[in-house]
């Protein structure tokens, strides 16, 4: 028989069982399967009997056959034709592809999702910037039109008048600091 090895992820794609399928069929009929295929660690490797083995019960199984039905027909030698050699190896290999394929797409997946993380992060950081510069530029405004009733008072030709405007011009800057602050200290 040729020295052809499996592992248990070519195998689970050749035979198209489940995992748990394959370890009960080494299970119950551990007879019939080499010493490598019934180890219960990682590393379990196939060959091509027991392949051979997994598709009789595979079939034997589907046609409701019972347990000792199996092991009779299994035990008289009875095993499905399989595909050659190299079509083995040509399924090994697309499965191993396949499998590699499918982690770099997981891995894609998960950068994927950290750089929509770091766009929705920069977008609220974008979404709060604007908000800052609106209530600045409504601000500056609010300083503009106090700068134009600051140069019609300089104008003024009296000291009372100049003085009343100073110290309502001081109020206004004191209370507009206040207010900044406050909203400044909220948003923390």
């Amino acid at each position: 028989m040729n020295k052809q090895t499996f592992t248990t992820g070519q195998i689970l794609g050749i035979t198209l069982l489940n995992r748990m399928s394959i370890y009960r069929y080494v299970k119950d009929f551990p007879a019939f399967f080499s010493p490598t295929a019934q180890q219960h660690k990682k590393g379990r490797r196939w060959n091509l009997n027991d392949l051979e083995v997994l598709q009789a019960i595979k079939y034997l199984h589907h046609t409701h056959n019972s347990r000792e039905e199996i092991q009779e027909i299994l035990t008289a030698g009875w095993r499905p034709a399989i595909k050659t050699v190299y079509d083995l190896e040509r399924i090994a290999t697309y499965f191993d592809e396949l499998f590699a394929v499918s982690m770099e797409t997981k891995e894609a997946q998960k950068e994927i999702k950290k750089q929509l993380a770091k766009v929705e992060m920069n977008n609220q950081l974008a979404s709060t910037m604007e908000k800052s510069i609106t209530h600045l530029s409504t601000r500056l405004s609010e300083m503009n039109e106090e700068l134009l009733k600051i140069k019609y008072y300089l104008k003024s030709p009296t000291k009372p008048q100049r003085r009343e405007f100073f110290r309502v011009w001081q109020q206004f800057k004191n209370d507009l600091q206040k207010a900044w602050y406050e909203e400044e200290k909220a948003k923390e």
